[in-house]
């Protein structure tokens, strides 16, 4: 895409016990590098959502994954 130099994205991360984490789950960080993506430790942003089974919306925290578009 022209103008563009870099794709990026975010995914919140739970903790390892959490309940509300899928049972069987497995990271995606591996899927993600092997796809040139770059965690990144001091970018985030928060979005609010209700979790299921809540009656309000809640913060959460989700971290960011880069990529350069040449790669």
């Amino acid at each position: 895409m022209p103008g563009f130099r870099w794709t990026a994205f975010c995914a919140v991360e739970r903790e390892e016990h959490d309940p509300r984490r899928p049972q069987g789950y497995r990271p995606k960080d591996e899927f993600w590098r092997k796809h040139g993506y770059q965690r990144q430790d001091d970018m985030f942003c928060t979005l609010d959502w209700k979790e299921v089974g809540a009656d309000t919306a809640t913060a959460h925290r989700l971290r960011f994954w880069t990529r350069p578009l040449d790669a």
